[in-house]
């Protein structure tokens, strides 16, 4: 009763308020300038998006820009571009590949329009920041939504991280809330495993480039269903010691049921 009660007043204090970040251990709203002075202290800082809403890409960049001119050393990790798409990535950021060549692979890795990220690499490219690939092919996670991860060939496993897809209740209920799925049975079991490869697999490299890069800490930019804590962040948990904190943008009514457990901050 008490926890609903909380959502109820959450949900009318956002209701009430235009755009803002609320803190949600403190249970108050606080300033852009408190946001950054908070989350500077984590290994890694996840800004789940809604991925066609511009307004969020400009907030990602905005705190990439707090902390890097805060002096801190500042990494990118992305959803939009393949762990495997690395060595080009890094010779595009020294200025050794052109923009046609990078824009072109973006495409091939990305449905949304480059407009809606172009800042936000430009800005690394220009700042000499690290930009982290993060994701798996897209043909293997198509096939584990469809078929399930026991469906993978031996070739296709070697081009990923996981070795297993373990899915329970917990985790299904949680791809529910967070993404408003609405399938069942085993159509429902083989989209959470899709979606439980990725967390598995962008957490992996995350931590992979953490772990040779320890000046670093990173700024994960991917879709809000990843960046709650019971996604990337709970895959992180599981195989590192880095500390991290979660803000999700979200419409205001979508931010009214989101728990402590599930985000560190709200920006709505």
């Amino acid at each position: 009763m008490r926890q609903k009660l909380l959502f109820v007043l959450l949900f009318f204090v956002i209701s009430c308020q235009k755009e803002g970040i609320y803190n949600l251990s403190e249970e108050r709203q606080i300033t852009f300038e408190e946001l950054i002075s908070k989350i500077k202290k984590h290994d890694i800082i996840f800004v789940g998006e809604l991925h066609d809403v511009k307004e969020h890409h400009q907030r990602q960049l905005s705190i990439i820009k707090a902390l890097n001119e805060t002096g801190e050393d500042v990494a990118v990790g992305v959803e939009m571009l393949l762990a495997e798409d690395q060595p080009l990535i890094d010779r595009w950021l020294r200025g050794e590949v052109p923009d046609e060549e990078f824009i072109r692979l973006y495409y091939e890795r990305w449905r949304m329009p480059w407009s809606l990220y172009s800042a936000i690499f430009s800005y690394a490219k220009e700042e000499g920041i690290p930009v982290v690939g993060l994701n798996i092919p897209k043909e293997i996670t198509s096939q584990v939504a469809r078929e399930g991860f026991s469906s993978l060939t031996p070739e296709q496993r070697k081009r990923i991280p996981a070795s297993s897809c373990p899915v329970d209740e917990q985790y299904i209920e949680f791809i529910k809330k967070a993404l408003k799925v609405h399938s069942t049975g085993r159509d429902l079991r083989y989209f959470c495993e899709a979606q439980k490869l990725w967390d598995i697999s962008m957490a992996y490299y995350i931590v992979k480039f953490l772990r040779m890069n320890p000046k670093y800490r990173m700024v994960v930019i991917t879709g809000g269903g990843h960046a709650w804590k019971p996604g990337i962040p709970e895959e992180v948990r599981k195989t590192s010691g880095f500390s991290y904190t979660v803000i999700l943008n979200c419409l205001k009514k979508d931010c009214n049921d989101i728990t402590r457990e599930e985000a560190d901050f709200l920006w709505f």
